[in-house]
């Protein structure tokens, strides 16, 4: 899973998705910087908030591109 989602960090030009995790809670990255992945946590910059949210990697259950409406 860890190489699913360097790849969807990485992809060009950056499509949004969505990531699941073990816990049934439901994370939308809309922008390339939010997730930053490391050995073996992630942190994740929620939109509009001044902080962090740092998970294990091995709580990602799937990711699913995220369709965006648009204006």
């Amino acid at each position: 899973m860890v190489e699913a989602l360097k790849e969807h960090l990485l992809r060009k030009p950056f499509a949004p998705f969505r990531m699941i995790l073990r816990n049934g809670e439901q994370i939308d990255v809309t922008r390339q910087f939010q997730v930053a992945v490391g050995l073996t946590k992630f942190s994740y910059a929620p939109p509009a908030s001044r902080t962090t949210i740092q998970l294990n990697l091995k709580d990602i259950v799937s990711l699913e591109r995220l369709e965006v409406e648009k204006n």
